[in-house]
């Protein structure tokens, strides 16, 4: 569905960017798996419906979910200094295409 949405916009003559899902370690987070194999098919065939990809997998910020510096207090979502990197990230690749 993803990607049948992405095409879409494309069609329409839509630049669409895609973000890569963050690597959190957060204990008793049991998604690592279905997070890796959907950055695994984004990384491995993004140009077949996107104009560009942002790699926030490969963030170390993110890599701790426990970090307040970039998390809330839940530990799941980013505070705002957490997504003022993701704004500059997804910046950098809308002005590239």
């Amino acid at each position: 569905n993803f990607v049948t949405y992405c095409q879409a916009r494309k069609a329409v003559g839509w630049k669409v960017v895609v973000c890569t899902l963050i690597n959190c370690q957060n204990a008793g987070n049991n998604t690592d798996e279905g997070r890796a194999y959907c950055n695994t098919q984004l990384k491995a065939n993004w140009e077949s419906f996107a104009d560009g990809i942002v790699l926030l997998d490969e963030d170390e910020a993110f890599d701790d979910c426990t970090d307040l510096t970039y998390y809330n207090a839940d530990n799941i979502h980013l505070n705002d200094t957490g997504y003022a990197i993701v704004a500059a990230l997804v910046k950098a690749v809308v002005l590239s295409v």
